[in-house]
């Protein structure tokens, strides 16, 4: 399980990574979790298409970038424009306890589902006793 000092660890490196906000670029909502298992991540990206999505892992750290299109032209004088629209680059720090071959992803509903299993030798483990 994760350490309160790993989960501020991911915080202070998400919120440092990512882009400010502008018109056009946009900061979707993440949902990590730890289970004994894997990480699971789930972004919200309303609007984005998989061949606008990019997931890399490298060396911990986990990016995401993605682009949705604006679902108007551009040149609209809007009186309230809460839709995000535009590029979306995020890293987050999981650690290498995550075996990357088998990082699996699915978009549904505008939510992309990250399945992140943790390799063998991080999982909990029970160690028996054997006496002699």
């Amino acid at each position: 399980m994760m350490t309160e000092r790993d989960m501020e660890s991911r915080r202070s490196r998400s919120a440092a990574s990512s882009r400010p906000a502008t018109q056009w670029s946009y900061r979707p909502r993440i949902d990590l979790y730890d289970t004994e298992d894997a990480i699971i991540g789930l972004v919200d990206l309303p609007g984005a298409k998989e061949d606008a999505i990019d997931i890399h892992f490298t060396d911990g750290v986990l990016r995401i970038h993605a682009r949705v299109e604006t679902r108007q032209p551009r040149n609209i004088n809007y009186d309230i424009h809460e839709f995000g629209v535009g590029d979306f680059d995020r890293e987050i720090d999981v650690g290498n306890a995550i075996d990357p071959d088998n990082v699996q992803a699915d978009l549904k509903h505008g939510v992309l589902r990250l399945h992140m299993p943790k390799a063998s030798w991080a999982k909990p483990r029970r160690i028996d006793i054997q006496s002699k």
